[in-house]
C-alpha cells in the first residue's frame, strides 16, 4: 500500500488517543514527510533508513532545529511502528535521533501566570490555584506540595524567614525550601 494511502487509512488508529491539536500537528509533519521525494507514492514496506535520514537532513538544511527534526522523527516512527504491529510490514526502518541539549529551561511569563490564576479563580477545584502558586513560587513538585501539613511543615528561622523542610525528596535527599509571601499565603489558604 502506498504511504499516502496508508496514512489516510490508519491515521485515526495511530493517533486515536491524541488530542485534536496533536493530531493536526503530527498529520502536518507526516504530510511534509509524504511530500518529500517520492514518499507519497512509495509502498510503506519499501522505506529504508536512508530515506528517513534524507528527509531529516532536508529538515535541518531548511533551518529546523535538531529538536524539531526529532519531533518529525517521532511522528514518522509511530507510523512505522504501527505498520509493524498491524503486520503490514515486517520491521520498521531503524534510525537514530539527533542528540540535543536537554538543558533548556522554560519559565512562565507574568502574563501566563496571571491567566492560570484567573482560570483557577472560577474553577470548581479552586484549591488548584494555591497549589499552582506554591509550585511556581518554590519550585516544589506536586508530590512535595501535597505533603504540606503531614510530613512537611513550615519552620521559621532566627531571622523570621519561613521555610519548608522536606525530609525526603524524589531523589532521596532532604532540603529546605524558602517561602516568599505569596507561597506562605497560598499554604495558609490551603489550611497548611
Amino acid at each position: 500500500m502506498k504511504f499516502s494511502d496508508y496514512i489516510k487509512a490508519e491515521s485515526g488508529r495511530i493517533w486515536r488517543d491524541a488530542s485534536a491539536k496533536h493530531q493536526r500537528d503530527v498529520l502536518k509533519q507526516i504530510e511534509r514527510f509524504s511530500s518529500f521525494a517520492d514518499h507519497a507514492d512509495r509502498d510503506i514496506a519499501d522505506f529504508l533508513p536512508r530515506d528517513i535520514y534524507s528527509f531529516m537532513d532536508d529538515l535541518i538544511d531548511s533551518g529546523l532545529s535538531k529538536a524539531s527534526a526529532n519531533r518529525y522523527m517521532s511522528a514518522i516512527s509511530k507510523v512505522f511502528k504501527h505498520a509493524t504491529e498491524m503486520e503490514d510490514i515486517s520491521h520498521p526502518p531503524k534510525c537514530r535521533w539527533y542528540k540535543t541539549k536537554s538543558n533548556r529551561v522554560r519559565y512562565f511569563t507574568d502574563s501566563e501566570c496571571k491567566q492560570i490564576e484567573e482560570f483557577f479563580d472560577g474553577h470548581k477545584h479552586s484549591w488548584m490555584k494555591q497549589v499552582f502558586l506554591i509550585g511556581i513560587n518554590t519550585g516544589m513538585r506536586l508530590g512535595e506540595i501535597i505533603q504540606i501539613g503531614s510530613s512537611v511543615n513550615i519552620e521559621t528561622d532566627a531571622d523570621g524567614s519561613k521555610w519548608l523542610f522536606l525530609p525526603q525528596t524524589k531523589n532521596g535527599d532532604q532540603r529546605y525550601v524558602p517561602l516568599n509571601k505569596i507561597a506562605q499565603k497560598a499554604i495558609q489558604e490551603l489550611g497548611g
